[in-house]
């Protein structure tokens, strides 16, 4: 199937010929054409815009002239944020030592600071083995940093089955049960055991059936 045809110097042109006639791209001209609905003339005319390239920066790593990307691979950091950061002024060292991680999900990142140092939240958790999940949950109450990392974990209760430890879900979920997940932590709550409150199936209460009563008769009628 032949593409479409253009009158271009008295002639009927593909539009590759008409791109080697002028010297405009045949990708670019093609855009302009079907996607663009601009006319021969302007999409001919209209000269092509030059693609900006990033500013190439060159940094001194150990005595050596060496570009962003490897001082990027060494010290296992972003390029692009390393080139942004070089760009508003800040200098290699600050950018070794003040890292800053690629965030996910449009979220502010969080800076957490406790004894003199500054931490982000993930930071934060692997120096004081606290679960992130907890430090933001203590975030949202409105702890301090020194609430959240000097208040003990609650740990989850363990029990012993085959001489192993197991949390209740773990058990609930290995064992298998007859009833739901809810109603097992229910009857922890209330003390039972976690064979029983696993093993235990629900007892269905009976319907009361309606009592027909013969008021004529009751009554002495």
């Amino acid at each position: 199937m032949k593409g479409k045809m253009y009158e271009y110097k008295g002639e009927l042109c593909p539009v590759i010929k008409i791109s080697k006639m002028t010297g405009v791209p045949y990708g670019a001209l093609l855009r302009r054409l079907n996607e663009k609905h601009w006319s021969l003339e302007k999409a001919i005319e209209t000269p092509i815009r030059k693609q900006k390239h990033p500013e190439h920066h060159t940094c001194i790593l150990d005595g050596k002239i060496v570009g962003v990307e490897k001082v990027a691979r060494r010290f296992n950091l972003n390029s692009q944020s390393v080139r942004r950061r070089i760009n508003r002024g800040e200098t290699l060292q600050d950018v070794v030592n003040n890292p800053v991680r690629r965030r996910t999900g449009g979220k502010p990142r969080i800076h957490l600071e406790y004894k003199g140092r500054i931490y982000s939240v993930r930071e934060l958790s692997e120096q004081y083995n606290i679960s992130i999940a907890t430090i933001r949950t203590r975030l949202s109450k409105g702890w301090s940093v020194e609430k959240i990392v000097e208040t003990p974990v609650k740990h989850t209760k363990l029990y012993d089955y085959e001489g192993k430890k197991y949390t209740a879900r773990e058990l609930y979920d290995m064992l298998g049960s007859k009833v739901s997940w809810d109603i097992c932590k229910n009857r922890l709550r209330y003390g039972w055991s976690i064979e029983r409150a696993i093993s235990k199936p629900c007892c269905r209460r009976r319907r009361k059936q309606n009592t027909v009563v013969d008021i004529d008769r009751h009554f002495g009628c």
